[in-house]
């Protein structure tokens, strides 16, 4: 590089050094990145294709004389509701405390009412039963098909002696 002079500013004119060109290093890191990112694309989804499409190329080609097996989920069977269901409740026992109410012992016996039958049902069936000192007793009992199970034996306070309890099925699920 050499100085030149300016007649007309009777100045020196010196060139300033090259700067080194960016660009061509930015094209060269954004087509890198673009690359790598298509080839990411490429490879996950041929991934995915792969695992689904495998099992039908098999059927097509292992033996057409064979036929076509499907499996077919089943839905299990509708629960059936809460008024499918009649709980008598019977009292073991009762002690009382004059004015501070009584404590009671009771087993629930469950029935079912519904039509339908309950050969592959698998439930949780929610009751209350009402008129305790501390409001709803909520428990629940487990139906297997057929089998019912619930507990032998529960416990709850009441306000006197005339009170009654009353028990109403809730919820199935």
């Amino acid at each position: 590089m050499s100085a030149a002079f300016d007649p007309t500013t009777s100045q020196v004119i010196t060139p300033s050094p090259k700067s080194p060109k960016r660009w061509p290093w930015i094209v060269a890191v954004v087509a890198a990145f673009a690359a790598g990112a298509t080839t990411t694309m490429v490879v996950m989804s041929g991934s995915s294709d792969e695992k689904e499409t495998e099992p039908a190329q098999e059927a097509l080609f292992e033996n057409s004389e064979s036929p076509t097996t499907f499996v077919v989920e089943e839905e299990p069977p509708p629960l059936p509701s809460p008024g499918d269901f009649a709980i008598e409740l019977r009292i073991l026992s009762k002690q009382c405390f004059g004015s501070a109410g009584c404590n009671v012992s009771y087993s629930i016996e469950p029935v079912y009412l519904g039509s339908e039958p309950l050969d592959d049902v698998s439930a949780t069936v929610t009751y209350e039963v009402l008129g305790g000192d501390s409001g709803p007793q909520i428990n629940s009992f487990t139906l297997d098909g057929d089998t019912i199970t619930y507990r032998e034996e529960e416990f709850i306070s009441i306000p006197s002696s005339s009170t009654e309890l009353k028990i109403e099925v809730t919820d199935v699920f």
